[in-house]
């Protein structure tokens, strides 16, 4: 997806990957992209999401569209240390 950030197609990009939404009922995306899921929400029926690298706030904003157990975070890191991982399952953990 972030290929589209060097080309200037980002939106046609996502919008080309949110078509899939006709036919199933969730995505994964990256936590900072969850803002243009959540504008294109009205158009799909979307009722699960998997969070990518979520950060310390991706599990609260998804929060505000989904329900708790709507919400499963994930990573995705090619050669990266366990540091990596620890961080992804530490950043996992919401209170509610």
């Amino acid at each position: 997806v972030y290929v589209g950030e060097t080309t200037g197609r980002l939106e046609e990009i996502f919008l080309r990957l949110f078509h899939h939404l006709e036919f199933q009922d969730e995505i994964a995306i990256y936590a900072d992209r969850l803002g243009i899921l959540f504008e294109v929400m009205t158009e799909y029926d979307v009722r699960r999401v998997i969070v990518v690298d979520p950060g310390e706030e991706g599990p609260g904003k998804a929060l505000s569209e989904f329900d708790p157990d709507n919400i499963i975070t994930g990573g995705f890191c090619r050669g990266c240390s366990g540091d990596y991982w620890e961080s992804l399952k530490k950043d996992s953990y919401l209170l509610i």
